[in-house]
């Protein structure tokens, strides 16, 4: 079996390039059926997406809550990794099961842990040199020229040729060093991830959308090309018995307005703004309240964040303030909220680490971006991203096997190619596409 991830690839976007043959490999191959919308996580964030497609379960049982999370004793800020994921995975599952398995630069994957077959780490590792289990196979990634994740700096900066540039030699390199060991190592399942289309979606999407400047719009039309060849390469490398699978963890959309939620809470009482700025940010803010990105809030509280003010017996009367709060506030010049939906933790998660998940998760709106920073000047900004993430915009496909689902979700596909491999997992919260 091999697996293509296109990471924040839009069902949408994939059925409207079909139709217009802009991506004509990928059509011939898709001509049969065609993908399948799907629904992605809260939040909307990659390594959330990713925990849960590969753990088969949801943020309160992997653990994986979002972009930054927190420790306590002493307080400190960190980026969670395939450390921090609380149960096994699918290839660890399978490679158990005798299956030897090739996965190159999933999300949460790093640092690389033993499996067996060849593990290759995502975009949070800093030094090829630890990106690979076994190491040996770091070697081989060096001579290729490999690189780990994309300079987005040139986007940042609008040096659009530049970007463009560069994704697509990070592209190339990436299906490359991928071929390379699917061609010299054994393998009952592979899984490439391909981050690129997510950082190009973040930074050039009204190109995407063709609505930028021309010569630019044009170059975005060579980066799908040359996607659609390359992935063709790939896939023209497959028996016609073998199993394939495409999909993508959320869609996009294009961004409109930032939220600066920890200015909101500042301005509203909620979080005192002398306390809010965490030294080194390894310091929790003051306050009742605070926000981590993306659009979670944890309450103050009393023998459970340092320094917290908030009594355990007032958490609901807080947080319904909160909730009260945030459904009043309006887009700028609309009558539409910002948030469509604002969560207690329990209503999207329950497991073994409940408690560490985020009081309120905050949903915005289409078009929406949730940011916290402690110094924000307003409380709507205009989004420095051209691109942002959707819930209900992801898709999958998967060769000669008719999803049959009617709602499909991303925590679906570990069940699913479970089944596939004549196995399963009693603990798996999703159910298979195929029933």
């Amino acid at each position: 079996m091999l697996v293509i991830g296109l990471d924040g690839y839009p069902c949408s976007l994939l059925s409207d390039q079909i139709a217009r043959a802009a991506l004509p490999r990928l059509s011939n191959l898709l001509r049969e059926s065609l993908p399948v919308r799907m629904e992605s996580v809260y939040p909307t964030v990659s390594g959330v997406a990713w925990a849960t497609y590969m753990t088969g379960r949801n943020p309160g049982n992997h653990r994986i809550f979002g972009f930054i999370d927190r420790k306590y004793k002493p307080f400190q800020l960190v980026i969670p990794d395939s450390r921090h994921i609380g149960c096994r995975t699918l290839w660890t599952l399978l490679g158990e099961s005798g299956h030897p398995i090739i996965v190159v630069n999933v999300p949460l994957t790093y640092p690389p842990r033993q499996v067996n077959g060849i593990l290759v780490g995502g975009f949070l590792c800093p030094d090829i040199a630890r990106v690979a289990y076994p190491p040996a196979i770091t070697e081989s990634l060096k001579r290729s020229g490999y690189i780990i994740d994309a300079e987005t700096g040139y986007g940042v900066s609008g040096q659009w040729n530049s970007f463009l540039d560069h994704l697509e030699t990070t592209l190339e390199r990436r299906i490359a060093a991928f071929i390379g060991l699917i061609d010299h190592h054994e393998w009952s399942f592979a899984q490439l991830h391909i981050m690129e289309t997510d950082r190009l979606f973040h930074y050039l999407w009204k190109a995407v959308e063709r609505d930028f400047d021309p010569g630019i719009t044009g170059r975005v039309d060579q980066f799908f090309k040359l996607l659609d060849g390359l992935l063709d390469t790939l896939i023209s490398r497959l028996d016609s018995g073998d199993e394939l699978i495409l999909l993508s963890d959320h869609g996009f959309c294009r961004a409109t307005h930032a939220v600066q939620l920890n200015r909101l809470l500042q301005e509203t009482g909620f979080l005192d703004a002398r306390d809010s700025q965490p030294v080194g940010h390894d310091e929790p803010p003051g306050g009742y309240a605070y926000s981590l990105m993306p659009g979670r809030i944890f309450m103050n509280l009393k023998n459970r964040e340092p320094w917290g003010r908030t009594e355990p017996d007032r958490r609901d009367e807080i947080l319904n303030r909160i909730t009260s709060l945030l459904s009043s506030i309006k887009i700028p010049g609309t009558d539409r909220c910002a948030f469509k939906r604002i969560c207690r933790s329990a209503e999207l998660y329950r497991g073994n680490y409940l408690s560490e998940a985020a009081d309120l998760i905050v949903v915005p709106e289409r078009g929406v971006e949730l940011r916290a920073s402690y110094a924000a000047g307003a409380v709507f900004e205009t989004s420095k991203l051209q691109g942002i993430h959707t819930f209900d915009d992801a898709f999958v496909w998967i060769k000669n096997r008719r999803v049959i689902h009617d709602r499909p979700n991303i925590i679906d596909l570990y069940p699913s190619i479970l089944e596939i491999f004549a196995m399963s997992d009693p603990e798996a919260e999703g159910s298979s596409l195929f029933h």
